[in-house]
């Protein structure tokens, strides 16, 4: 709040060159906060009952339990 909004003239003109700097105007919608900081932006991951393929069932057992689980594919091939 003591140095003013991210997109400000002066802001701008300090970080203006920075190639991050439109991420960081991101940040803020308006000159508030982005919802990001205070509601749900994106919905849960939902694990399916069953895959189309194995590549798609190994895919999906990475997203859940971070390695391969050839019986966790296996029950969803």
């Amino acid at each position: 709040m003591k140095n003013g909004y991210l997109a400000s003239d002066s802001n701008k003109a300090e970080f203006g060159k920075d190639p991050r700097y439109g991420l960081l105007c991101s940040l803020e919608v308006n000159g508030r906060k982005a919802p990001i900081f205070t509601q749900r932006t994106t919905r849960g991951y939902t694990v399916p009952g069953k895959c189309a393929s194995a590549k798609d069932a190994l895919v999906h057992c990475l997203n859940v339990k971070g390695k391969v689980d050839l019986d966790w594919i296996v029950e969803r091939c």
